[in-house]
């Protein structure tokens, strides 16, 4: 038998195997790129409301988001990330930020505090929440919905500095929105230390230059020749 006729024998797999296995087994066939496999094994897991208590079931979650993500189902992947970022600091999601209050936020002022109320309770577990938002970021920009987006970017700045992966790439959607000035502030937060801060200062002297600021734009380019590195995508 291979491992995926295992899992569609539902009696067989729920009998032979522990939960941690299979969430194992199936992060197995993730990082082998068997994308659609790993979907059908924690689909299994995931919608089994007995399984919602486990110790794993976040990273359950997370590689069924992943696996959605890389086929290309950028709203079933939008949907898993998004209960992910709201997940509680159990391990159990909860009355997460639906797409309805997701799209309203930015409108509605009572409806944007409740969601950074739920995330806040979501910060124990801040690196997979990081990881959601950023693949949050990432799909509002493949279909160009980013309503919502900066509460969950608001509750990661209240724990702390944003980290710079997330602020980069926040950056350049908020170019790609047309956010100029939002997007140079944004890029100018990365520490000149940083390995993404050559691409930050890329995304300012790009900004600069839509702003009409040709002098300082020039400028800004000319800085960035003189580093060593990447500054491109």
């Amino acid at each position: 038998r291979t491992l995926a006729e295992e899992y569609r024998d539902v009696s067989l797999s729920s009998v032979t195997k522990r939960f941690s296995d299979k969430v194992t087994d199936a992060e197995i066939l993730y990082l082998l790129g068997d994308y659609p496999r790993a979907s059908l094994v924690l689909h299994q897991l995931v919608t089994n409301p007995a399984n919602q208590r486990e110790k794993l079931y976040p990273k359950a979650l997370y590689y069924l988001a992943e696996s959605q993500y890389q086929q290309g189902n950028y709203l079933a992947a939008r949907n898993l990330f998004e209960q992910l970022a709201t997940q509680t600091s159990m391990g159990v999601t909860s009355g997460r930020a639906s797409g309805t209050a997701a799209s309203n936020a930015a409108s509605n002022a009572a409806s944007n505090a409740a969601i950074r109320r739920e995330l806040k309770f979501a910060m124990e577990d801040l690196e997979r929440v990081t990881d959601s938002i950023r693949r949050l970021i990432q799909i509002g920009d493949k279909l160009e919905q980013w309503d919502g987006l900066d509460t969950y970017l608001d509750v990661l700045k209240s724990e702390g500095s944003l980290p710079a992966e997330i602020a980069y790439i926040s950056a350049k959607s908020m170019l790609r929105q047309g956010r100029i000035d939002e997007c140079a502030s944004m890029a100018g937060a990365i520490g000149v230390d940083h390995p993404l801060h050559a691409k930050a200062l890329y995304l300012i002297a790009v900004a600069t230059l839509r702003q009409g600021r040709l002098d300082d734009a020039l400028q800004g380019f000319g800085d960035i020749s003189r580093i060593q590195g990447d500054y491109e995508d």
